[in-house]
C-alpha cells in the first residue's frame, strides 16, 4: 500500500474531527498524525473551536449554577428567618399565657381562696349584745335554723388579709332587744325572728354550708350542728 499523502489526510481530518470516519479511515489518520507535525497542527486548528465551545458551554453552565445558587441560598435564608420569626412569636405567646396564668393563680391564692378560721383563731368576743372579732378575717357567714332561734356562724380569711393586715368590720352579729338579728358579710342579712343562741361551727360544717348542703335545714341538721359547734352567745 502506497503512503498516503498529507493532502489526502487533510481532506479526511475534518471528518475525523466530526467522528464520522470508518474505523479503518480513523486508523489511517491516527497513524499519519503520529508522524506528521503539519497535519497534527491542522487537526488541532480544527479541533480548538470545539474545545472552545465546550469550555464556553461549561463556563456558561457554571455561571448558571452560580446564579441559581444565590437564589437557592436566599430561599433557604428566607425560610430560616420565617422559622425564627414563628418561634419568637410562639415563645412570646406562650410566655404571655404563662404570665397571665401565673397572675390569675397568684390572685386566686391571695384574694379569692378562702381559708376557714378555727374558733381559737377567730378572735370572737361579745360586747353589748354584739359579737365582734379582732381577727384578720375576709368574710363572715351565718346559718339560721328554720325557727330562727339558733344561728351558726363562721369566719374565713385569705392570704391577702394576713399579709396586708386587712380585715372586715369588727362587728359580726348584732342581737337587738326586739329580737332581730343582723349578720354582716358580703351581703347584710336581717331577720325578723328571735335569735336566742349563736354557735361557731367547725370547718367540716363550714365546707358543707359553702357547698350548699345546708340551704334547707332539717331538725337533724340542727342537732348535728349543735353537737359539733361551740356556743358563743345565749340570750338570758
Amino acid at each position: 500500500m502506497s503512503k498516503v499523502t498529507c493532502d489526502v489526510i487533510k481532506d479526511l481530518i475534518p471528518l475525523y474531527v466530526d467522528d464520522v470516519l470508518s474505523e479503518d479511515s480513523k486508523t489511517l489518520v491516527d497513524e499519519h498524525l503520529s508522524g506528521c507535525a503539519g497535519c497534527m497542527d491542522y487537526y488541532n486548528s480544527l479541533k480548538e473551536p470545539d474545545d472552545f465551545m465546550t469550555k464556553l458551554e461549561e463556563t456558561s453552565e457554571k455561571g448558571k449554577n452560580r446564579k441559581e445558587k444565590p437564589d437557592e441560598d436566599r430561599k433557604v435564608i428566607k425560610g430560616i428567618k420565617k422559622k425564627i420569626t414563628f418561634r419568637k412569636i410562639r415563645t412570646a405567646v406562650i410566655t404571655a399565657v404563662c404570665a397571665m396564668a401565673l397572675l390569675v393563680g397568684v390572685y386566686y391564692f391571695l384574694k379569692v381562696r378562702e381559708i376557714y378560721l378555727p374558733y381559737q383563731d377567730s378572735g370572737i368576743y361579745v360586747q353589748n349584745n354584739v359579737i365582734r372579732t379582732e381577727a384578720l378575717y375576709h368574710c363572715s357567714y351565718g346559718i339560721y335554723s328554720p325557727d330562727g332561734e339558733d344561728c351558726f356562724i363562721f369566719l374565713t380569711t385569705t392570704l391577702y388579709n394576713n399579709l396586708t393586715q386587712d380585715h372586715g368590720e369588727d362587728q359580726i352579729h348584732e342581737m337587738s332587744d326586739e329580737g332581730k338579728a343582723r349578720t354582716l358579710g358580703y351581703n347584710d342579712v336581717e331577720s325578723d325572728f328571735t335569735c336566742n343562741r349563736i354557735y361557731y361551727v367547725n370547718e367540716e360544717t363550714a365546707k358543707k354550708y359553702k357547698s350548699g348542703d345546708f340551704m334547707l335545714m332539717t331538725e337533724e341538721n340542727i342537732k348535728e350542728l349543735k353537737d359539733s359547734s361551740i356556743l358563743v352567745w345565749e340570750r338570758d
